[in-house]
């Protein structure tokens, strides 16, 4: 007969099975687990949720970023109303000396750079002053976006000794929107020195040089021109001040330097007819505004408000945006 140990301390069901003189012995609980399909679903179901998640977690990133670069171009836009009520002037710029950046540091809480950097007026590019300021990499001007290098040795190759050296920058003045045949040196001579552009525009007041005397609020050679806001006939609201760049397809883009700008006589993001980018030497074509946001780029306009402008924008109102007094009729 079966045989009961009687000890109920372990109060654990025993299972007796009587064979001759064997001994009952407990019961053996199954252990359960996963079976190779079973795991093989699961991770299946992990991956379909990260890959529904990733793109979302991308935007939340990018929304982020495109909100600092908002943030940034929105102190340029204080910085410059600053200086202009100090100055009762926009700042100006040189080609071969600082450009419009320099000139707000103190505005943007940068006043011991700017005094380090010695910033005034009829300072030409390659003194000591210059050159330490010009390796300087300044947070607020750049996008964080566009994670290219911030101070490059390729910058262009006018002159070597200052030119081809330096931190850069993602935002630069708006120049206008005449573009595609010439441009001079000296705005008060007649001609120019001719170039090729697929996007040539001459603006209704006959413009045609955005470079050196633009119909913008900052142009790369505007040094001697006063410029203020009272000037600005079509309106603050309307009237781009500066926009995003990108140093890997614009090649003037040194931010203390005065030989840069852009114009808006190519769309945002402008493109070869076949879709694809031009290359970065190709500066005729890549003077405009280009960034890393998805579908446009961040301008900030001449009452301090910085919006995104879609590539799908239409031209005429886009070039219409970036001129200061041609009275063209604006409606977005």
């Amino acid at each position: 007969m079966c045989s009961d140990s009687g000890e109920k301390q372990n109060r654990v069901a025993r299972l007796c099975v009587c064979r001759g003189s064997v001994v009952c012995s407990p019961a053996i609980t199954r252990q359960h687990a996963f079976t190779l399909v079973e795991l093989l679903v699961v991770i299946a179901i992990i991956g379909v949720l990260v890959a529904l998640l990733l793109p979302a977690v991308q935007a939340a990133r990018e929304a982020a970023r495109r909100s600092q670069c908002t943030n940034n171009l929105r102190q340029l836009g204080i910085g410059i109303h600053l200086f202009h009520d100090s100055e009762q002037k926009l700042p100006q710029s040189s080609q071969v000396g600082w450009g419009h950046l320099p000139k707000i540091l103190p505005y943007i809480e940068l006043q011991q750079v700017y005094e380090q950097g010695n910033v005034v007026d009829g300072m030409r590019a390659g003194t000591r002053h210059f050159k330490m300021l010009t390796n300087l990499e300044i947070p607020t001007f750049f996008c964080s976006s566009d994670g290219s290098p911030r101070t490059r040795d390729d910058i262009h190759t006018i002159n070597p000794d200052y030119f081809d050296e330096g931190a850069v920058t993602n935002y630069l003045g708006v120049g206008g929107s005449g573009w595609g045949k010439v441009y001079s040196n000296n705005p008060v001579t007649n001609g120019g020195l001719p170039f090729v552009s697929d996007w040539p525009y001459t603006d209704p007041l006959g413009n045609q040089d955005s470079i050196d005397n633009g119909n913008g609020m900052f142009y790369r050679n505007d040094i001697d021109r006063r410029l203020t806001f009272a000037k600005i006939e079509d309106g603050l609201s309307n009237t781009l001040m500066f926009g995003e760049t990108l140093p890997d397809r614009n090649a003037w883009t040194q931010w203390a330097l005065g030989n840069h700008g852009m114009a808006t006589a190519m769309p945002p993001n402008a493109r070869k007819s076949d879709g694809t980018e031009y290359e970065r030497g190709d500066w005729s074509n890549n003077y405009g505004a280009h960034s890393r946001h998805p579908g446009g780029v961040q301008f900030v306009y001449a009452d301090g408000h910085a919006d995104f402008i879609q590539d799908s924008i239409s031209l005429v109102v886009y070039r219409a945006m970036g001129t200061m007094n041609c009275g063209e009729i604006n409606v977005q």
